[in-house]
């Protein structure tokens, strides 16, 4: 390994000085190299052996490695690194797109991207080929969000979508959503607003009771949660807070989760699904890795090209933290929607609230363990979970999201549980939580 990464770090500084037509002859041989090595992380699409054994939409792993040499392969023609050919590279791709397109979106030097905007027809067309059919099913109230100038749009009203709601903040796309509007008619509708920015909307509504949130839906009409999803959402998300905000809007039952169950397909980072379909080893990460297991029903259709959407991000930017390196390269096409049965089989409406607590407060370390924490809440507890194969030493972070919900199960089952101090630190911390809502930019931040 050592003489691989010699040999990595060797082309590097060659790549410095070399001849542009050089550039695909060293990319291919550290793509070798990476092969070779297998150090291929589980944000691709080759997946640690437990991740694939615990998502059952996985069922040939020779097909999902092929496929992820392909894709890799493909990568290599893309011209990444230059970064300052953003705007020309966007130009030569759309050049509608590259004429309407606000300035920000064309800078590479972002830290944090809260809105990515699809420019290329071809990878709309492979968007909407790999949910169609499954959205085909249910068309109750699709909405797309942030659809820029509609290539996505227009593919999924040729697919069959017999009516979109475009969700769009800025308004430059808007002369392009008009020119599809008066094509397809009826069929399409233009909604200014961005439904990946609903956090900010409660925490306005918050402050002046003002209905934002509730006039982003008043097309919807409220179902029963065991029924069918009485939304879909379409569209592409680059940062974990959206998917924050869809845990507490569970927990709450608010915002996209007032009038039942939605539904969402979603272009996202390696890095996000490998949070929700994988067992973490990070604490926070494996916080929210165990509460998309519990409230949320999942299913991975394919990837998209990242370069297909901007802005970009430099990518030494994105190698600072391990775990997202592969997010310059592709986006995951998943579908994510609450369980409908969440409320009959796996907790009560009354328990979601103490049991995201409970999550909560511990599992933020990698080192909080099971017996000594909940002896904190009712003394001598321990015994009783010993009774159960747990020892001293077992720690949160080994847990799977099952054993984390049957030991809450458990633990609410006890005597001393109504007494203890657990319920009251959990109103303490949300009456806490609505105090600093005031001061906080946004209502995901308040729990980060």
């Amino acid at each position: 390994m050592m003489h691989i990464n010699c040999i990595v770090s060797l082309i590097k500084r060659v790549e410095k000085s070399k001849p542009c037509h050089f550039t695909l002859l060293f990319t291919h041989q550290k793509l070798r190299l990476c092969v070779k090595s297998q150090t291929f992380s589980a944000s691709t699409k080759i997946i640690r052996q437990d991740c694939i054994e615990s998502n059952n939409n996985v069922t040939n792993v020779n097909n999902y490695i092929k496929e992820s040499c392909d894709t890799n392969e493909k990568m290599i023609t893309n011209e990444y690194i230059n970064h300052e050919n953003l705007k020309s590279h966007v130009n030569n791709i759309n050049p509608t797109f590259a004429e309407v397109c606000p300035a920000k979106y064309m800078k590479t030097n972002i830290k944090i991207i809260d809105t990515l905007y699809l420019m290329e027809e071809k990878t709309a067309e492979k968007f909407s080929n790999l949910i169609i059919d499954d959205l085909s099913k249910n068309m109750t109230y699709v909405a797309e969000a942030n659809p820029g100038i509609g290539l996505l749009t227009e593919k999924l009203l040729n697919a069959g979508v017999t009516r979109i709601r475009a969700y769009e903040s800025q308004e430059c796309f808007f002369p392009a959503l008009r020119q599809l509007q008066k094509k397809y008619s009826s069929r399409l509708d233009i909604i200014k607003g961005n439904l990946f920015k609903m956090s900010k909307l409660h925490y306005m509504d918050s402050h002046d009771q003002k209905g934002r949130v509730k006039s982003m839906f008043k097309d919807t009409k409220p179902v029963l949660w065991s029924d069918k999803t009485y939304m879909q959402v379409i569209g592409a998300v680059a940062d974990f807070v959206f998917l924050k905000h869809l845990i507490l809007c569970v927990i709450f039952q608010s915002c996209f989760m007032s009038n039942g169950r939605p539904c969402f397909y979603l272009a996202i980072p390696p890095s996000m699904w490998n949070i929700i379909n994988c067992r973490q080893t990070n604490g926070r990460m494996h916080s929210r890795h165990i509460l998309f297991q519990i409230l949320f029903d999942f299913k991975y259709y394919g990837e998209l090209n990242r370069l297909s959407f901007v802005p970009w991000q430099k990518e030494k930017l994105i190698k600072r933290q391990n775990y997202k390196k592969y997010d310059h390269q592709t986006l995951c096409v998943v579908k994510i929607e609450p369980k409908a049965n969440l409320f009959t089989d796996v907790l009560k409406p009354t328990q979601l609230l103490p049991f995201w607590y409970f999550i909560k407060h511990h599992i933020t370390s990698n080192k909080r363990r099971l017996i000594p924490e909940l002896e904190k809440w009712i003394p001598g507890c321990g015994v009783r979970l010993i009774a159960k194969d747990y020892n001293i030493f077992t720690q949160f972070i080994d847990l799977k999201p099952c054993e984390v919900l049957d030991i809450y199960k458990e633990f609410e089952s006890w005597p001393e549980y109504k007494t203890s101090l657990f319920l009251s630190s959990v109103n303490t911390y949300i009456q806490s939580m609505h105090q600093n809502i005031t001061v906080k930019y946004t209502y995901d931040d308040i729990l980060e």
